[in-house]
């Protein structure tokens, strides 16, 4: 096999399919080919999708040998010929597969292949991913179709691609996550589920929170369609720089403009608070780090202030906190007493 090049950097996954290298390398590869193929796509990262595809189709046919005469595949190529005058890449396929395989059944043989090939490109191939942070810990994700994700601590995401005719990105999430989705030439629908809304994207960055029974989006960049799974409202455009927030109590959307920095400080393992009251940041606490927060009674509670304070230092935040706050903070295990000074 000669040296990795260009040669297939414009094959589609049928070209793939017709190519007696690339079948052998997928049945019954050599150490050269084994090297050759590695090479190539770690010089062609791009096609990547369409190789996987491609492998798919071939390891799902199987030819049988000898059941019919040339004479019956004559017959039963005419047959079909007349069936496929209006699809003209149909026929072409079967053409070239039949040339590629000489002892390929007629009748079983063909029609298992188009129900094959048509099977496939209808439907695709679906992977299913899972990720988990624990608490404190924040992860960065790269999923298979390039798209990032920061996936923020104590959350979990479920992600499932599908490709094929129509593929589609989904994922569900619980807990935070900010996301920068990959556009991609050939439209690919991608869908964040939390407990009560779906976020539709295409092609833009935007966060994502779901806790308590409590969705909040705030899009930094690009277009993205909200809908709730749970009210009224059946959906609702997002610009950038909007906040979206819906809740199983008040059952609809709310919407209002925000300085996203301050809703992905996370990311940079922060936290701005902008007259935020204790409770809130009690939550933030028992969601973010596994506490349980007993705040002494209910005036401290609704007590406000504005801070940025680090996350990545429980001792540092908290000491941060009784100094924003003016209270007392004391730790048994993983409980918090909060009591004024």
């Amino acid at each position: 096999m000669s040296d990795p090049s260009n040669a297939y950097s414009s094959f589609t996954a049928v070209k793939f399919v017709l190519d007696e290298n690339f079948v052998r390398w997928v049945k019954n590869p050599s150490y050269d080919d084994l090297k050759f193929w590695e090479q190539w796509l770690h010089e062609n990262p791009e096609k990547m999708e369409v190789i996987t595809d491609a492998r798919h189709l071939v390891t799902h046919l199987s030819f049988e040998k000898d059941l019919n005469t040339s004479e019956n595949i004559d017959q039963t190529w005419n047959v079909l010929s007349d069936h496929f005058d209006n699809t003209q890449n149909s026929a072409s396929l079967i053409i070239r597969l039949l040339s590629s395989y000489q002892r390929i059944a007629a009748v079983l043989g063909l029609l298992g292949l188009m129900g094959a090939f048509i099977w496939f490109w209808a439907n695709g191939q679906t992977t299913t991913s899972s990720y988990k942070t624990g608490f404190g810990e924040i992860s960065r994700i790269v999923l298979t179709d390039s798209s990032e994700v920061i996936l923020n601590a104590n959350s979990t995401l479920k992600v499932v691609m599908v490709s094929g005719l129509r593929p589609q990105r989904e994922t569900w999430l619980t807990g935070e996550a900010f996301f920068k989705v990959k556009h991609h030439k050939k439209p690919q629908t991608f869908i964040v589920h939390t407990s009560n809304v779906n976020v539709t994207v295409l092609g833009t960055q935007f966060n994502v929170f779901n806790r308590r029974h409590e969705s909040a989006v705030v899009l930094t960049f690009g277009k993205v369609r909200i809908n709730n799974t749970k009210g009224q409202d059946n959906e609702l455009i997002m610009k950038p720089g909007e906040m979206t927030f819906f809740s199983d109590t008040s059952k609809i959307f709310t919407v209002k403009t925000v300085n996203p920095e301050n809703h992905l400080s996370w990311i940079q393992q922060k936290l701005v608070f902008e007259h935020t009251p204790i409770n809130v940041v009690a939550h933030v606490l028992e969601d973010t780090y596994g506490l349980s927060v007993v705040i002494s009674k209910a005036t401290l509670a609704n007590k406000t202030f504005t801070a940025t304070l680090p996350t990545n230092n429980l001792p540092v935040l908290l000491r941060a906190i009784e100094e924003s706050f003016n209270v007392n903070i004391t730790q048994t295990d993983q409980k918090l007493f909060i009591t004024d000074k």
